[in-house]
């Protein structure tokens, strides 16, 4: 898809299979004289890790590669296990990148045994060169990263050829610290239980609700404790282990069994669009006869054995050659380097899953078009004082979907209008050596979005708004609270672009304009956090039909991040034009607006 142009002006331009939208390098004001400039670092704005600060136990050189021609091609695949002598708390995956040249803008993931570790996407290519790092903390895989001989696997489909030149030299990293003032021991439950505290002479009564919470459900934070077993929901090696879905009919599942002694369980799902569907926010309708159709509305839908167990919009990640690649330099879209992934709890759903049968755990993307890689993980928590535990499931509410569409056009210009509305309440009781918890989820998703092509099809208008809200509460068998939960996420999205035709080179002038935004509110026994992420950008630049090449242009783009929790607090405001930083500010003090 042409990245660029509003929908009705890119029927005629020629598009080739790829992952994602190709990026040359622009051609911004340079005299052949002047010196080259360095190669450009590129960078996410994020709140630090918590163990930036420290010093690491060990580290574990895995990966050093190029990828050139790698498209149609197996990942990459070592051999892992842990470092010998090493203890840690907690861990991080690195991947860092460099290269030269002109090429697309490429999708890339690492999994651990199958079990997807990090996704993300490559930065602008300049023609000096770019590199870049990505640090994410990997602690919650925990229960992998303690096995020995398996593998660690990296895919990144990349195509060399006399047009696009620029070969990835990616490293990959795992990272250990040793540090309880971080996070609890990984393996509190040989400290606690009903033997340990039986042997003790300790009675239940007398656990705090917090520590009640680590053998409940969600407090908040599903993975406070890294679960005791993974189970990949992907493809085979070969393909990468990402299902590769090209259409809403296009529904993959994997047939799991799953221990009697599980009491907790989650399902975290990796999700990327690409092809047709990579700026699926802006597809109209199919009335119009475009490729780029089916409407602007995708949801990501997961089943058990074919029954509807959850659901979840996906953050509109916009890659480096996305709207206008001149925003994305140096500072990258909101999770283009390490894109969200989406948690459904699947504790109320255990008396289907724990019976020693086989069950298919599936997902599918409404309304989706070529093309959409999605797989999951599915976390599993183990009680490790008893062979089985006993379950049962009661529905609270059946859930509810409404769905409304509108479409008007005339001539080039046109107007579309999409609104969904979910709710679903689910609840089940899981009776372990811990005790008897009943976790009790409700889910409410509201979806809108409004598409408006005006002035014969050259100036296209997007307003987008997600809303998102789980409650999450655990009762003891008497009726006690154990914890109590609440999660509420908002992502609007505007986009505005417009385009003149330039008749004596047969390029179009381009001018666009982006408000992206991320906010997140969390509520729980143990206190609260609010995320605000915002990004605004604007720009032009001279197109040149056909070859997609970016001839001339300017953009600046401004990001404002704050990030408050109980103890911690961190912000930062950045302003880039024309991939220079103008103004970059940081503290960890909590602002006090957005």
């Amino acid at each position: 898809m042409h990245p660029f142009l509003p929908i009705l002006l890119q029927l005629s331009i020629f598009t080739i299979p790829i992952l994602s939208s190709p990026i040359p390098p622009p051609l911004l004001h340079q005299n052949a004289t002047d010196p080259p400039p360095p190669p450009q670092y590129h960078f996410e704005v994020t709140q630090p890790l918590p163990t930036t600060s420290l010093s690491p136990s060990c580290t574990l050189a895995l990966i050093s590669h190029n990828f050139s021609y790698t498209y149609d091609q197996p990942p990459v695949t070592i051999p892992y296990s842990p470092p010998e002598n090493c203890t840690w708390s907690n861990a991080t995956i690195e991947f860092s990148v460099s290269y030269k040249g002109t090429q697309h803008a490429r999708i890339a993931s690492i999994w651990l045994a199958g079990a997807e570790l990090l996704r993300t996407s490559t930065a602008k290519p300049t023609e000096n060169g770019v590199f870049w790092k990505t640090t994410k903390d990997i602690t919650k895989y925990n229960s992998l990263l303690i096995q020995e001989n398996i593998t660690v696997s990296v895919m990144l489909e990349n195509r060399v050829d006399s047009v696009f030149t620029g070969v990835y030299v990616v490293n990959v990293t795992f990272i250990y610290y040793d540090s309880n003032d971080i996070n609890e021991p990984l393996h509190p439950l040989k400290k606690m239980g009903r033997k340990f505290l039986e042997n003790n002479d300790i009675a239940l009564n007398t656990l705090t609700n917090d520590e009640l919470t680590s053998f409940s459900s969600s407090s908040g934070d599903l993975y406070a404790k890294p679960a005791d077993l993974i189970i990949p929901i992907s493809g085979f090696e070969e393909e990468g282990y990402w299902f590769r879905l090209e259409s809403e009919s296009d529904k993959r599942s994997e047939r799991v069994a799953i221990p009697k002694n599980t009491y907790k369980a989650v399902l975290e799902m990796y999700v990327s669009f690409h092809g047709n569907d990579e700026f699926w926010y802006k597809n109209p309708a199919n009335s119009l006869n475009a490729k780029y159709g089916n409407g602007a509305y995708r949801e990501v839908i997961v089943t058990i054995d074919g029954n509807f167990v959850g659901s979840a919009v996906p953050f509109p990640v916009i890659y480096t050659g996305g709207i206008n690649p001149l925003f994305w330099d140096p500072v990258v879209g909101i999770g283009a380097f390490d894109l969200p992934t989406y948690d459904i709890d699947f504790t109320p759903f255990l008396s289907f899953l724990i019976d020693g049968d086989f069950h298919r755990i599936g997902v599918s993307v409404e309304g989706a078009i070529s093309y959409w890689l999605v797989d999951a993980n599915l976390h599993l928590w183990l009680d490790p004082f008893s062979e089985e535990v006993q379950a049962g499931y009661f529905e609270n509410k059946a859930p509810s979907f409404e769905f409304e569409k509108s479409a008007e056009s005339k001539g080039l210009d046109a107007e579309f209008e999409v609104e969904m509305e979910r709710k679903r309440e689910f609840s089940g009781w899981v009776n372990s050596s811990f005790g008897n918890f009943t976790t009790y989820v409700k889910h409410e998703l509201e979806f809108e979005n409004e598409i408006e092509i005006t002035k014969n099809g050259n100036e296209e208008k997007i307003e987008q708004k997600v809303k998102e809200q789980i409650e999450v509460k655990v009762l003891s068998d008497t009726g006690n609270t154990i914890s109590e939960s609440k999660l509420e996420k908002e992502f609007p999205l505007k986009i505005k672009t417009s385009s003149v035709a330039i008749a004596e080179s047969g390029g179009y002038n381009v001018s666009s304009s982006l408000d992206n935004s991320y906010e997140e509110k969390i509520k729980n026994s143990n206190g609260s956090s609010t995320l605000k992420n915002r990004q605004q950008a604007s720009g032009w630049m001279v197109v040149v039909d056909g070859a997609y090449e970016v001839v001339d242009g300017e953009a600046s783009t401004n990001q404002s991040y704050s990030y408050k929790g109980n103890s911690v607090c961190y912000s930062r405001v950045i302003g880039a034009s024309n991939g220079t930083i103008l103004s970059d500010s940081t503290n960890f003090l909590c602002m006090s607006s957005h």
